[in-house]
């Protein structure tokens, strides 16, 4: 169940909710606990360096879309695994960062 939550920012929602009656009925205040998203993405198919595994769909294209959606879902931090994790993917991942601060 976790796996098809991970990344899907609706499944995030539903998932914050039930993290923050879980922190109500323990006493504690929902606020004060941080939450992580985590975000395969995919930069080139082919390159065939990490399989997609079934039942996750992986972020390709609007990489700052996805993030700011994850924010509002409620992701304090979200966790990337890149596919390929080379040169090019991380400089297109700068750049995707670069635009999610100009709110771009």
């Amino acid at each position: 169940m976790v796996r098809r939550l991970r990344q899907h920012p609706g499944g995030l929602r539903r998932l914050n909710r039930r993290v923050d009656e879980a922190a109500r009925a323990a006493g504690r205040d929902p606020s004060s606990i941080q939450r992580s998203a985590c975000a395969l993405v995919v930069v080139d198919r082919a390159a065939g360096e990490r399989p997609i595994p079934e039942g996750i769909a992986a972020v390709e294209g609007d990489v700052a879309g996805h993030l700011r959606e994850l924010a509002e879902a409620g992701a304090d931090e979200a966790i990337l695994v890149v596919s390929p994790i080379d040169e090019r993917s991380i400089r297109g991942l700068g750049e995707a960062l670069a635009a999610l601060d100009r709110g771009s």
